[in-house]
């Protein structure tokens, strides 16, 4: 109750709405009354065939062959036959074939017309195209990979600002959180002679989600341009017990030239995967590094060098890459399409009728719970816990999709 130290609950009413099927808890299916199906009927045998058969057959038989077969067939030939042997076959006999011999050497003459006029001599020394020195198409900021990439999308961060930094090989703290908080506030880091590591900071994000990274950006700090890192490396891992891997290493595009410096605390809000935000096209450096297809879940990003000193300084930095959703990809409904049994909805289980029982308290008849009007129900605490059960009257099977609680009229 409000009161934790009151010994009463009360109320005008509850409602428990949901789903009222058609078929009671303890009733069997009534048999139906249906006749039975009578015996299939069955086919008689055909009878005996009959063992007179018709006295007159349909068609007689001839009564003389039209020829008489010749016991002893003659040898000789049809005085009369009906193509005349030639009188003479010897004397014109047939010419033999005709057999192709192969060439005993193939000619040297072209067809006189060919379908196309061959080359009179080759050249002895062909020309060869030079290549390009650089190829004409620009690459795409989003490469298609050899394998196709689970459902995902690619983001201007991977870092969100809730992510957990971790300073690694750094004697100061206190400002971890400030390297992936998309504004221009300083993140410093005091290198730590003693440890063999360059110094840096482990990032893990707070969404969870495996990502592959495509880029580092770092932006300047407001001033101490001799805490410029110019150099850096990525490194990535599935979990926390797992080796890191390097994904890409190498010098940062400052490293020969200073840049200007950014004001702190300076909102970053327009940067995509394409591009750094606008505003800060002077004041930030990007790496690439494209042809990665690793998918890390934590990342460990390391300046070996600064321009001058021990102390690294940097306003921001972004590793622009692809995230991978969690499964399921889509989020859940707060009402899933469910197929439900037949029956109907209801505004109360519990109708008119119902058994109620209170039980851990004394008071008032528990049906005035559910009597459809605001008479107070009360419960005097007499134990843990306390409430009531209850019978709906129906005798059915139900679903509860919801309660509903009415207030009585005082205390």
């Amino acid at each position: 109750t409000r009161d934790p130290n009151s010994s009463y609950i009360q109320a005008a009413e509850i409602e428990l709405p949901g789903v009222l099927l058609n078929f009671p808890t303890d009733q069997p299916t009534p048999p139906t009354n249906a006749q039975p199906t009578p015996s299939p009927a069955t086919v008689q045998p055909t009878p005996a065939a009959t063992s007179n058969p018709t006295g007159e057959p349909t068609r007689k038989p001839t009564p003389f062959p039209t020829l008489d077969p010749t016991s002893k067939p003659s040898m000789k030939p049809s005085p009369s036959p009906t193509n005349r042997p030639t009188s003479d076959p010897t004397s014109n006999p047939s010419p033999p074939p005709i057999t192709e011999q192969p060439t005993p050497a193939p000619s040297h003459k072209p067809t006189p017309s060919p379908t196309d006029e061959p080359t009179p001599k080759p050249s002895p020394s062909p020309t060869t195209a030079k290549p390009t020195p650089a190829p004409s198409p620009n690459p795409t900021s989003k490469p298609t990979d050899a394998n196709e990439l689970p459902p995902g999308e690619y983001v201007e961060t991977i870092f969100d600002v809730d992510s957990t930094g971790t300073y690694y090989g750094c004697t100061s703290t206190g400002t971890n959180n400030r390297l992936f908080d998309k504004t221009t506030e300083k993140w410093g880091c005091t290198m730590d002679g003693a440890s063999p590591e360059p110094s840096g900071m482990i990032i893990q994000p707070s969404h969870g989600m495996m990502s592959i990274a495509k880029k580092l950006r770092v932006y300047a700090h407001n001033n101490y341009p001799d805490g410029d890192a110019v150099n850096y490396i990525v490194s990535g891992r599935v979990d926390a017990n797992s080796p890191w891997v390097e994904i890409s290493s190498g010098d940062l595009g400052w490293r020969d030239a200073q840049t200007d410096r950014n004001s702190r605390g300076q909102v970053i809000i327009g940067s995509t995967y394409e591009s750094v935000d606008p505003k800060f096209q002077d004041t930030s450096t990007e790496e690439l590094f494209l042809s990665n297809t690793a998918a890390y879940l934590e990342y460990l990003v390391q300046f070996p060098e600064v321009r001058s000193g021990t102390f690294i300084s940097a306003a921001e930095i972004e590793l622009p890459g692809y995230l991978i959703h969690l499964d399921p990809t889509a989020a859940p409904t707060n009402a899933p399409s469910v197929t439900l049994p037949d029956g109907m909805l209801v505004n109360n289980i519990f109708e008119s009728g119902s058994t109620i029982t209170n039980f851990g308290c004394g008071g008032t008849d528990g049906r005035r719970a559910i009597d459809q009007s605001t008479e107070k129900w009360v419960c005097s605490k007499a134990g843990a816990p306390h409430g009531f059960t209850g019978t709906p009257a129906s005798g059915r099977m139900s679903i509860v999709t919801k309660l509903r609680v009415y207030a009585h009229n005082n205390c």
